[in-house]
């Protein structure tokens, strides 16, 4: 049986991963690259959430969010790369929807997200 890897290393190998998917030359063909990132920070998330690190937990979802419109929106990345960071935007914006559950403050950044997801979706043709 596998031993799960604590907060540290998640994060560490989370950060390398993320090192990867910003840099400009990530293969564009290779929507493995996009899925890893999300499922490495997606599991670091419930390992805040589990660990009562809530803020710590909402940065990390807003950052993916952040990381995967600022690739949709870089003219100098490969469409295929874009289009496929466009197709799995709805990731991060899912794990935040079920993170504020039904938060005042969280739903009004929720439509903000949506707002901005709506936006690019529709500005972005591959």
């Amino acid at each position: 049986m596998k031993a799960t890897p604590n907060l540290a290393e998640q994060q560490q190998v989370l950060n390398q991963t993320r090192q990867n998917f910003i840099s400009p030359e990530a293969d564009p063909d290779s929507p493995g690259l996009i899925d890893r990132y999300l499922d490495q920070a997606i599991t670091l998330a419930d390992t805040l959430q589990q660990s009562g690190k809530r803020f710590q937990q909402e940065a990390l979802l807003f950052s993916v969010f952040n990381d995967l419109v600022n690739a949709i929106a870089d003219p100098l990345r490969p469409k295929v790369f874009r289009a496929n960071c466009l197709d799995r935007l709805y990731r991060p914006l899912v794990c935040l929807n079920h993170f504020y559950g039904s938060q005042p403050r969280g739903k009004a950044s929720l439509r903000k997200l949506h707002w901005e997801m709506q936006l690019i979706s529709h500005y972005f043709s591959p």
